[in-house]
């Protein structure tokens, strides 16, 4: 039975966001990664937050955003390594989405792990080397992955994206969710388009899905908004310069 959502669960590394991005861009449904949408709502990385407020605080942070997911959002849902060992997340995330498991091979993940590309991430048990925390919660994990996942699939993690995704699509396909209707927007601004510019970074993040800019009107041909406008390529640019007329105040 199809639900709202198509939740990508597994280790950290393992590829839930790139491979969740692909299925969705192939399939032209919303994509949202869970710890990145906890960034923008604190502001800061999530390595920043842990250090100064603790594990604790961030897993509340990180309970409401999922909560929050799950009832306003339909697509693919990328989840932490350790979203689901939270029962209330699980609980939520379950209502309205099918869980698949991605068991990508250990040893890649591994070694993804150990590189710099992957220091940033925040040390869950810094009292040992990383080596060894990795393949701890890793055993400590797998097994809750395998238990929660409807699906299990296997991509390859140096593979490219979109071919991986394609791989999976005879056995997601019946459960992925339909497609929401591209809303059409029209942009009106006369200013410098700051507000503009964050709409427009938001669309490429992905949180404004479904949505195409398809008119900028504005009546100033020296505007900031209107240069942004162009440099973003909107196919619809209009330039209406309108003249004020004012009447003379009628004597009484």
């Amino acid at each position: 039975m199809k639900k709202q959502n198509i939740v990508f669960i597994g280790f950290r590394g393992c590829g839930k966001t790139t491979f969740g991005r692909a299925l969705a861009e192939l399939n032209n449904l919303p994509f949202a990664d869970l710890d990145n949408e906890i960034e923008f709502i604190i502001g800061e990385s999530i390595a920043d937050f842990v250090a100064k407020h603790g594990w604790q605080v961030f897993r509340e942070v990180e309970q409401r955003v999922t909560h929050d997911f799950c009832r306003n959002f339909s697509g693919i849902l990328a989840t932490g390594g350790s979203t689901i060992e939270n029962s209330k997340n699980f609980q939520n995330l379950k209502k309205t989405g099918t869980f698949i498991f991605l068991h990508t091979d250990f040893s890649d993940v591994r070694k993804y792990l150990l590189t710099q590309e992957a220091s940033y991430r925040p040390r869950l048990n810094p009292d040992i080397s990383l080596t060894q925390e990795i393949d701890q919660f890793w055993n400590q994990r797998k097994g809750i992955y395998q238990a929660s996942a409807e699906i299990e699939v296997v991509p390859l993690l140096k593979g490219d994206p979109k071919k991986e995704a394609e791989k999976m699509m005879p056995v997601l396909e019946a459960l992925l969710p339909d497609a929401p209707e591209k809303k059409r927007i029209a942009i009106l601004s006369s200013s410098n388009g700051s507000t503009f510019q964050g709409l427009l970074d938001a669309q490429k993040k992905g949180r404004i899905p479904n949505v195409e800019f398809s008119l900028f009107l504005t009546d100033q041909p020296k505007s900031g908004a209107l240069e942004k406008a162009k440099k973003a390529k909107l196919k619809n640019i209009e330039v209406h310069q309108i003249s004020v007329i004012c009447f003379p105040k009628k004597k009484e």
